[in-house]
Order: structure tokens, then sequence, then C-alpha cells
């Protein structure tokens, strides 16, 4: 958390910001143990995060081979310029669209200005879990 709740978008003109959460899967447990934040080759505005930058990816692999292949992807994290984030219906389309191939649940945060929306998508479904 400490990593990426420096991006909040507290001010009028900051851009979104977002990133890739990685760890392991235990069982139904997901232990989240990095995250990428933006790189250079992202598009960002102040109401979009666009991951397009390819470290987020070498990132990734190069956890996945350090850790003996148990790292993997566990989800997605951006923020909003909002005191109290929801996703949204943009948000909700895209997950549903990039996220399909995976067995799994993963796990979704937006980071407001005041709480963070936790999130987690399985099955082709988004399911609020917590506002902290």
């Amino acid at each position: 958390m400490e990593s990426i709740s420096g991006y909040r978008q507290l001010g009028g003109a900051q851009k979104e910001s977002g990133g890739i959460f990685l760890g392991n899967q235990r069982g139904s447990n997901l232990e989240v143990v990095d995250a990428t934040v933006p790189e250079l080759g992202d598009k960002r505005g102040r109401y979009y995060f666009h991951r397009l930058s390819k470290s987020h990816q070498d990132k990734a692999d190069q956890l996945w081979e350090r850790s003996g292949f148990t790292i993997t992807y566990l989800g997605e994290w951006h923020t909003h310029p909002e005191k109290i984030p929801k996703p949204s219906s943009q948000d909700i389309s895209e997950w549903k669209e990039k996220l399909t191939d995976y067995d799994y649940p993963l796990i979704l945060m937006i980071i407001g200005q005041e709480k963070n929306w936790l999130g987690s998508f399985y099955l082709g479904e988004v399911k609020t879990l917590y506002l902290i």
C-alpha cells in the first residue's frame, strides 16, 4: 500500500495512475508481495489510465522466474479523483474484456482521495469486498 497510496489524486491536475498486483496464490488466499507503478509509456489523464508500458510485464516475468515460478499476476489497481471511489462503467467493461483468461479470483483496487475501493473479479463478475 505504501508504494501505491502516494499516487492518490489529491490535486486538481493530478492524473490517474495504476499498475498490477503480483504475489502468491495459497489455496483460496492471495498474498500480494509487490505492485507496479506508472511507467513511461503508460497513457494517463485526469480521468483515465491505460497500462501500455512493457515494464509491468517485465517486472512480472522477473519475479515469476526469481520466485521459482510462484509469484504471479494477482490483479489491478488504479486511482480515481473521488473521495470515495467506485468502479466506473468503463472500469467494469475493461475488466470483463481483459481479465477473462484467469481461472482464479483477481484483486481489484481503486485508490480514492479518502477511501479505497477493494473488489474481486472472478468468472466474469466484479464484486465489491470493502471500502477501506
